[in-house]
C-alpha cells in the first residue's frame, strides 16, 4: 500500500513537470542532462537525517532545474526544513522532478527523520553507562554489561570502540580485572551527513576477595566432573588469583591436603572439601562423595598385595569420630584401627524371624537384590539396642509400613526377617529398581551428577536423555546421588529415580523392594563406633552374599531424602563407611587362607580390637603390630603408628 502511494507521487510530479513543459509548447524530448541530474541528486541527499536538509534545485555545474515536492509537509517540507519533529522515527517521501533543456526526469527519496538530534543522541547514550558525583564531577564506571545500541530508531547510527576488550567489549559483555583498571569508550553518533564523537573514561573495579572465591568454587566444580580420583591427575590446588586450595578429606592416606592422591589394590571411597584462600579469607566448596581409582594388579605379586592392603589398614592419621550431632551419650571411643582378621559378624548375630502373616510383615520375596540400605533407628531412649527393636518388631508394632531385615548395636545383630524377603523401610512405596539408558557413553569413571538449564539429568558434563523426575527448584539427592552404572552399550545406565514432595529430594526407586534393610542402635550408653564397625561387616557379609559391589551401599536418604542414617550423616562419616566396607571386602575376597594376628603398644589408648580409647588426644600417637601367617608359616610381621587428629 506504502508503495503504491509512493508511485502515484512520483507520477504525479511527473505529471506536474509535464504539464510545464506543455505549457512552453516545446516538443518533449529526452535529449539532455536531466538523468544525470537526478542520479546526482540520488546519491547526493541522505536517507537518515536529524536536522533540516538543504534540497538543491539546481546542480553546481550542469545547471537545470530542480523542483522538490512532500509527501506530509507537515513533517517536512519542500524546502527539507523539519517542520515539526515527529515523536518516533518517522518517512517522509521527498519527490523530485528535473528539467535541463529539453530533457526531464524525476524520482522519489524517502528521508528517515529523527525524534531526535544528534547531541541528543549521545545524550541518551550516556544515560546508560553508570556513574556517580564524585566531588562534584560525574565518574563513570562498569560493573555489569550493558545492553549498548547499535542505533537509535534505525536512523542515528551507534559505534563503540573499547581500549580493552578483555575487560569491556564493544558490544557490551563485561568481564571483572583482576585490578581496578581505567577504560576508554569512544562512541560515534551519526546519520547520512554529520557525526558526534564522545570519549568516556571509565574506572573498573578489579575482583574482590568474595569475587575470587566465588570464582575458585565454579573452578574446582569444573575440575570435579569425573569423581573418580586418581594420582595421576590428583586435585588442584591453586584457584583464580592464584588462590591457595587445600583439602579436608575423610582420609587423608587417600587424600592429602595438597590433593595427592593414592591409590590401591581396589577402589576405595572418600569424601573431600576444598578450602579457598584468598588475602586472608577463605571459602568451602560443596562436599564431594569420589572413588579413588584402583591399582593395577595384573603384574603385582601377592606380597605386594598384602601391604598395600595393611596401609590401607594402618593409617597414617586418624580423625576422631563424632555421632553426638544428634543423639547424646552414643560415642564412647574415639575411633578405631580396623584390625583385619578374616571374620564377619557370625559370632554376634542372632537369628530370631518373625512369624508370618504380621501387619508389618509383606511376606514376598524380593525380585532381586540391588542395594544393602543402612537406616538408624532413631530412637535414643534408655534400652533401646537390637534385642529391644527384635521383640518390638516381633510384636508386630510400627505399622503395616514398618518392617526392616537387621538390627544392629555395639554387641550384637538381630535378624528379623528373611533378607531375601521384600520389607518396608525406605519410604519409596513398591517403586523397582530399573536401569534406563541414558544415551551418553561411558568416559569417566565416577560421573558427577548435576542436571541442565532445561531439566534433564546431567552426568559428568554431558546431557542424558533422562528427565528429571519433577520441576522442582530442590535439585537434590543422596551422596554418591542416583545409582549409574556401565551397560552393554558402553552407554551409562541409571536407576529410575523419583521425587519426594515431603523431603524434597530426588531420590533412588528399589528401596523397599530390591535392597536388604538395617537398623543401627543409636540408645545411650552404646558405643556407635563399635555399632558402626558391626554395621560395616554386615553390610560386608550381604555384599558378597548378593555378589554386590560397594557402590551399592546406599544411606535411607538416597531412597526418600529423610535425614537417615542421621548419626552417620551428620557425623559425615558416610565415605567412611563405604570405604571400610571395601577394605572388609578386598580382605575376604583375596585372603582368605591368610591369618592376621594384632597387638596394641598400649592397650590403655588401643585396645587388642582396634578401638581407639577416650582417654586419647589430638596429637597423641598409637602404635600397634601385625603377625601374618599362611599354612603356619609367617609370612609378614610389621609394626604401624598412627596419629591422632
Amino acid at each position: 500500500m506504502k508503495r503504491s502511494i509512493k508511485i502515484l507521487f512520483i507520477v504525479f510530479a511527473l505529471f506536474l513537470l509535464f504539464s510545464l513543459v506543455g505549457c512552453e509548447d516545446k516538443p518533449v524530448s529526452n535529449e539532455g542532462n536531466a538523468a544525470e541530474i537526478k542520479a546526482w541528486v540520488l546519491d547526493t541527499i541522505g536517507v537518515n537525517v536529524t536536522e533540516d536538509l538543504t534540497l538543491p534545485t539546481t546542480h553546481p555545474t550542469l545547471g537545470g532545474t530542480i523542483t522538490w515536492f512532500s509527501s506530509d509537509p507537515d513533517i517536512m517540507d519542500e524546502t527539507g526544513e523539519i517542520i515539526e519533529r515527529p515523536k518516533r522515527g518517522t518517512d517522509v517521501d521527498l519527490g523530485f522532478t528535473v528539467q535541463s533543456g529539453s530533457s526531464f526526469d524525476g524520482d522519489y527519496i524517502t528521508v528517515h527523520i529523527s525524534p531526535i538530534t544528534l547531541e541528543e543522541a549521545a545524550a541518551k547514550f550516556e544515560s546508560i553507562l553508570p556513574s556517580k558525583q564524585v566531588g562534584g564531577k560525574k565518574q563513570y564506571f562498569i560493573a555489569r554489561d550493558i545492553d549498548i545500541p547499535s542505533n537509535y530508531y534505525n536512523i542515528i547510527s551507534v559505534g563503540v570502540q573499547s581500549s580493552n576488550e578483555e575487560i569491556f567489549t564493544n558490544d557490551g559483555k563485561y568481564t571483572r580485572p583482576v585490578q581496578d583498571t581505567e577504560i576508554i569508550l569512544t562512541v560515534t553518533i551519526g546519520d547520512s551527513y554529520d557525526t558526534v564523537t564522545e570519549e568516556f573514561r571509565l574506572s573498573v573495579q578489579g575482583k574482590t576477595v568474595l569475587d575470587v572465591l566465588e570464582e575458585s568454587i565454579d573452578y574446582i566444580d569444573e575440575n570435579m566432573l569425573d569423581l573418580m580420583l586418581t594420582s595421576e591427575k590428583g586435585l588442584i590446588t591453586e584457584g583464580v588469583n592464584g588462590a591457595k586450595i587445600t583439602w579436608k578429606s575423610s582420609n587423608p592416606d587417600l587424600v592429602s591436603a595438597d590433593g595427592k592422591v593414592t591409590e590401591f589394590p581396589f577402589e576405595r571411597y572418600v569424601s573431600v572439601v576444598a578450602k579457598v584462600e584468598y588475602d586472608g579469607q577463605f571459602k568451602n566448596s560443596p562436599e564431594y562423595y569420589c572413588k579413588v581409582k584402583a591399582l593395577d594388579t595384573k603384574n603385582m605379586s601377592m606380597d605386594e598385595k598384602l601391604n598395600k592392603f595393611l596401609d590401607a589398614i594402618a593409617v597414617n592419621t586418624f580423625n576422631k569420630m563424632n555421632f553426638n550431632y544428634s543423639y547424646s551419650n552414643i560415642t564412647q571411643s574415639y575411633g578405631f584401627i580396623y584390625f583385619y582378621d578374616g571374620t564377619g559378624p557370625e559370632t554376634i548375630l542372632k537369628v530370631q524371624l518373625i512369624k508370618d502373616g504380621l501387619g508389618n510383615k509383606p511376606d514376598q520375596m524380593r525380585a532381586s537384590t540391588q542395594f544393602i540400605t543402612v537406616h538408624d533407628t532413631g530412637n535414643p531412649s534408655n534400652g533401646a539396642n537390637a534385642e529391644m527393636h527384635a521383640r518390638y518388631i516381633a510384636n508386630g508394632s510400627g505399622g503395616a509400613q514398618t518392617s526392616w531385615h537387621f538390627a544392629v548395636d555395639d554387641v550384637s545383630i538381630y535378624q528379623h526377617i528373611n533378607d531375601g524377603e521384600i520389607t518396608w523401610h525406605a519410604a519409596d512405596g513398591s517403586r523397582l529398581y530399573q536401569l534406563n539408558d541414558t544415551g551418553v557413553k561411558a568416559t569417566m569413571g565416577a560421573p558427577k551428577l548435576s542436571v541442565s538449564s532445561d531439566r534433564y539429568f546431567v552426568l559428568g558434563g554431558q546431557k542424558t536423555k533422562i528427565r528429571i523426575p519433577s520441576d522442582t527448584q530442590n535439585l537434590r539427592w543422596g551422596p554418591y546421588g542416583i545409582y549409574t552404572t556401565v551397560g552393554a552399550n558402553g552407554n551409562y545406565w541409571m536407576n529410575t529415580a523419583w521425587y519426594n514432595t515431603g523431603y524434597g529430594y530426588i531420590s533412588n526407586s528399589g528401596g523397599n523392594r530390591n535392597s536388604v534393610s538395617m537398623e543401627t542402635c543409636v540408645h545411650p550408653g552404646s558405643d556407635y563406633v563399635k555399632t558402626f564397625m558391626n554395621a560395616c561387616k554386615l553390610t560386608t557379609m550381604l555384599l558378597r552374599k548378593y555378589n554386590l559391589d560397594c557402590d551399592r551401599i546406599y544411606q535411607h536418604n538416597n531412597f526418600c531424602g529423610k535425614n537417615c542414617p542421621q548419626a552417620i550423616r551428620e557425623g559425615d562419616h558416610w565415605a567412611q563407611f563405604r570405604d571400610l566396607c571395601a577394605v572388609m571386602k578386598y580382605g575376604l575376597d583375596t585372603f582368605g587362607d591368610y591369618k592376621f594376628s594384632w597387638t596394641s603398644n598400649d592397650t590403655k589408648k588401643l585396645t587388642n580390637a582396634g578401638y581407639i580409647t577416650l582417654s586419647c588426644r589430638a596429637g597423641d600417637e598409637i602404635s600397634y603390630s601385625v603377625k601374618v601367617t599362611k599354612n603356619n608359616t609367617t609370612v609378614l610381621e610389621k609394626t604401624y603408628t598412627t596419629k591422632l587428629a
